[in-house]
């Protein structure tokens, strides 16, 4: 890689990790930023009103990580404060139910501080845990199948540039982070979406590198999944009434729904009933093409419930003053 000389070091980053009833997760998510941090860049974890045993573990970590203890005030809030008051000029994120790869940070390190890409900002990729559930795995790999339509998940490639990192896998020059305001303080999930945007309207650029990994956690049951989808349709539309643009989420839906609205308008039930059919089909065929195993046909199906609850939230949000 014909890279100029690195101008940061370790030294130079805050990794910053707000968490909340954290308990199963937190101890291993910290072991792996000790080994990733080199014992130079500082670890931030900011407890938001854990009632688990989440503080107790991180009291086992000593003087190795700093710890902020807060009341609920939200995660973007919580990154926030590390933000405003940090000396150091880059800010790194992950959440806490993420395990960081030995080599993370170096990876992120080398393409923020190469000239090549003149960034701000940098992520990675996400997988699935080896951990995981079966049920998890199977949630997790839907994510990954649906992964084109936003900058959610990142595929192995080449470095290139992008639109989003989510926070459980970037590195940020901190004064990019002030110039826009950090995150808003009154959106969650997609904190980081709006942010990236902020930032690319500001004229910073982002990349994705595939060497900087971490193994994220999925949701483990349906339920659970469904809650997940409910949260990010409700926060899309306020994304979309914020900055008066769609995501291709928001296209999409739209694609599916305004057919529908004029097929209910003209009492055509059978023709709706052969309209969401055919869709059902095609996204079936779609994750078998994308996860290329047959039994992902029966994703299409599964998903109905989730996206439906998406596209509840989406046009609720959007329809309601707030």
């Amino acid at each position: 890689m014909d890279w100029e000389k690195n101008k940061y070091t370790h030294a130079d980053v805050v990794i910053v990790v707000p968490v909340k009833n954290e308990s199963k997760y937190i101890q291993e998510c910290v072991d792996s930023l000790i080994i990733a941090a080199r014992g130079k860049a500082e670890i931030v974890i900011i407890d938001d009103g854990s009632n688990d045993d989440t503080c107790k573990i991180l009291s086992i970590f000593g003087d190795r990580i700093s710890l902020i203890q807060t009341r609920g005030i939200g995660p973007s809030a919580c990154r926030n404060l590390v933000i405003d008051h940090t000396d150091k000029p880059l800010v790194a994120f992950t959440d806490g139910d993420c395990v960081v790869d030995a080599f993370w940070l170096d990876s992120l390190l080398a393409v923020l501080e190469s000239e090549k890409y003149d960034c701000v900002g940098v992520g990675g990729l996400q997988s699935i845990s080896l951990k995981a559930s079966w049920n998890e795995k199977w949630n997790g790999q839907i994510l990954e199948a649906l992964s084109f339509v936003s900058d959610y998940l990142h595929h192995e490639g080449e470095i290139r540039r992008v639109h989003h990192n989510p926070t459980c896998n970037s590195l940020y020059e901190t004064e990019a982070l002030r110039r826009v305001g950090g995150f808003d303080e009154k959106l969650w999930p997609c904190e980081d979406l709006d942010l990236d945007m902020k930032i690319s309207k500001d004229g910073g650029k982002l990349y994705v590198t595939p060497y900087a990994k971490v193994v994220h956690r999925r949701p483990e049951t349906f339920i659970s999944f469904c809650k997940m989808m409910s949260r990010y349709g409700k926060a899309h539309g306020k994304l979309a009434k914020k900055h008066k643009t769609l995501q291709m989420t928001g296209w999409i839906s739209i694609f599916l729904f305004l057919p529908t609205l004029g097929l209910c308008l003209a009492g055509l039930g059978f023709q709706i009933f052969l309209f969401w059919l055919v869709s059902v089909i095609a996204l079936s065929m779609l994750f078998v093409i994308r996860r290329r195993k047959v039994v992902f046909f029966l994703a299409g199906p599964y998903f109905l419930v989730p996206f439906f609850l998406w596209n509840l939230q989406f046009y609720r949000s959007i329809l309601t003053r707030s």
